[in-house]
Formats: structure tokens, C-alpha cells, sequence
């Protein structure tokens, strides 16, 4: 936990020098994009950056350094991040993917996607040691169909392997891992339109398809985000009511056979009234229609929940209490393990500190 809670203040740091420099079915119907397809072992280091932003360790002793256009990840053996750098009006370009390793310090490019259009790094995923990632390939902007690629980086191995998801990606995806599989939540950008979530299976590379939902029918809705706890998989969906957006939980075993379903506005309206910048109820409940960056279910109890607006909360469902609730400066991120909250201080005031909350 020590050693996830430095990594975790470490990416805070990196971050603040950074900020400072700077139709029809898929899975039935049609073939897969492309075989799966792993890129050979890289043993040379990555090139020393033009941008360098200095890694420290919990001394503050430099022990390395890592391109300061990085997205960066805590990973429990050291920092997972991509650099993707478009030209000017070019809406792809070749993703570099790296993996700055603490055990010997060494900057390893572990491989490359070329035409990517976007990355959903903030789905990221660590799971037995594999680092896995959701990117998209072409154009997300034009009327083309976009592949859906699950990335997994071995840091060890330095090794890359592209997995095929669906031909019809979506920019924006989840991901969620437990009990040594993964799940993948896409909106299919096929002529149906229908919201899909993926089964993988990491011991035969493996993608299904395991639930369907149609927003064109009554009761279904949109999904927003997907979380297993390895007893059950929780799905995140939101509902036009009349009234405005409606947000449920829903609950699934792993045989996919609905649990319960239950509405979050009650608790979701009242924490957002504590949240600078909300103008009223309904202001809170468009929140909901926005995408989800990060969703957990600790104990069948705790729900975590940030968008990519302002809303960030901690609810007890229980008791209906907000835990936390702010528009601040604060990440959730699961790391290598729990799911952890944490504030990034982008002040130089010596009062503000670094925050840590683990449930």
C-alpha cells in the first residue's frame, strides 16, 4: 500500500511539472478487425526526451527522466504512459506507448499504434502485472467506421499485444478488471447504435460480447460507465424519465443475470448541491448526462463517481450520506488495487497538501 500511496504522490508531482512546461452485429456477424497481434520485445531504452520531466523517489532524489507530453499512470512496478502528438489538422498520428520501470530505472518503449485518434487513458487498468488500455484507430471526427483496440503492455517482458474489440469504437469507453478478466463497455458506432459490454479473458485472449442495450427501447437507457468487485458487475446507465436524466445502478452476476436495479437520484442531487457552480436540481441532473471518467462499487455500499465536468462524489447508498462531494482539483484512480481519492495541488500555497482517501 506504502509503495501504491508514493507512486500515487508521484504522478501528482509529474503532473504538476508537466502543467508547468506546457449495422449490424459485430460480435455475431462480422470478422474481427485483424488478428491479435504482439509486438516484440523491446530491449532498448527510450530515447532521451525533449521534454524531460525529472521522476523522483520518495527522497526527492531524481532517478530518471520521462517526456514531459506524457499522460502518466501509477503502475506497481513504476509509471505506464503514452505521448500522442497529432500534426496540425491531422486528426490521428503513431501513439508511442512507454513504461518508466523503478526496478532498474529504465525508460522502456514497450510499443506503437500508428493511426490512433484516441486513447481512454483514463480507463486504464492494471491487472496480474498487465497494463491495459482502450484506444481507438482512425478518424473518431468522420463517418468512418473506427476500431476498438484493448491494449496490454507487459513491463517485464516489454511487450505490447493489440487485441481486436469492435469494429465500431467510440472515443469514449470504459474498462473495468477483476477475478483475472476484464470488461469493456463501447458504444457501438454501427447503424443499431447499441450500447455493448465485452467479456476478456486474459488465459486465451478472448473478447465476447455479454450484454446489449438498446436506448431506443423503453426502460433501457444509455450506459456511462461498468465496475466489477469480482462478486458482481455493476453498470452505470442513465434514462430520460420526463422529469430530466435519470441515473441507475444496475447489477449483474458474472453469469450476466440481472441482480437489481435501483435509481441514484436521490442520492446523487443531494450531493450535488454541495458542489460549487450547480444552479439547481436540474442543472445537477444534466450532470448526469455526462461522461463518466471514473465509477467504482466498494462492498455493494460506497459509489464512487466522477465525470469529465465538475461532478466528483463518495455516497454511502446506505445511509444516503455524500461522504465527499467537490468541483475541486481531485482524481479517482484505481492504481494497482482499491480504488483511491486523491487531490492534485496545482498551488504553490504551503498549506495545500496532498490528499489520500482509500475506503
Amino acid at each position: 500500500m506504502l509503495k501504491r500511496t508514493l507512486l500515487l504522490i508521484l504522478i501528482s508531482l509529474m503532473l504538476l511539472s508537466s502543467a508547468a512546461c506546457k449495422s449490424a452485429d459485430p460480435a455475431k456477424t462480422d470478422p474481427a478487425p485483424s488478428d491479435t497481434q504482439t509486438a516484440a520485445p523491446v530491449p532498448a531504452e527510450t530515447a532521451a526526451p525533449e521534454n524531460p520531466v525529472n521522476v523522483v523517489d520518495k527522497n526527492g532524489t531524481v532517478i530518471g527522466v520521462i517526456d514531459g507530453r506524457c499522460s502518466p499512470s501509477a503502475a506497481d512496478a513504476g509509471i505506464f504512459y503514452s505521448i500522442w502528438q497529432p500534426g496540425e489538422n491531422e486528426k490521428t498520428a503513431t501513439a508511442e506507448y512507454h513504461f518508466f520501470r523503478a526496478e532498474d530505472r529504465r525508460d522502456l518503449l514497450l510499443g506503437t499504434l500508428p493511426d490512433q485518434g484516441y486513447e481512454a487513458y483514463y480507463a486504464r487498468k492494471e491487472l496480474d502485472g498487465i497494463v491495459y488500455t482502450l484506444a481507438v484507430t482512425g478518424d473518431p471526427m468522420d463517418d468512418k467506421p473506427d476500431t476498438l483496440w484493448l491494449l496490454a503492455f507487459d513491463p517485464m517482458k516489454g511487450t505490447m499485444t493489440q487485441y481486436p474489440v469492435s469494429r465500431y469504437g467510440f472515443p469514449y469507453t470504459a474498462l473495468t478488471a477483476a477475478n483475472g478478466k476484464l470488461w469493456i463497455m463501447n458504444y457501438e458506432m454501427d447503424a443499431r447504435r447499441q450500447d455493448k459490454i465485452y467479456e476478456f479473458d486474459p488465459a486465451d485472449g478472448t473478447v465476447k460480447e455479454v450484454l446489449s442495450y438498446d436506448g431506443m427501447k423503453e426502460g433501457q437507457g444509455s450506459l456511462r460507465s461498468i465496475y466489477s468487485d469480482g462478486r458482481k458487475l455493476y453498470v452505470l446507465r442513465l434514462r430520460d424519465s420526463g422529469d430530466g436524466s435519470a441515473l441507475f445502478l444496475d447489477s449483474y452476476d458474472l453469469n450476466y443475470q440481472k441482480i437489481s436495479e435501483r435509481s441514484l437520484n436521490d442520492f446523487m442531487i443531494p450531493a450535488g448541491r454541495t458542489i460549487h457552480g450547480m444552479t439547481g436540481d436540474t442543472d445537477i441532473q444534466n450532470e448526469f448526462g455526462m461522461m463518466v471518467s471514473h465509477f467504482a462499487v466498494l462492498e455493494d455500499r460506497f459509489l464512487f463517481y466522477e465525470n469529465f465536468a465538475i461532478y466528483r462524489a463518495v455516497i454511502d447508498l446506505e445511509t444516503g450520506e455524500p461522504l465527499f462531494a467537490s468541483d475541486d482539483l481531485h482524481s479517482i484512480s484505481g492504481g494497482g488495487g482499491a480504488p483511491a481519492l486523491y487531490k492534485l495541488v496545482f498551488s504553490y500555497d504551503e498549506l495545500e497538501q496532498s490528499e489520500i482517501l482509500v475506503l
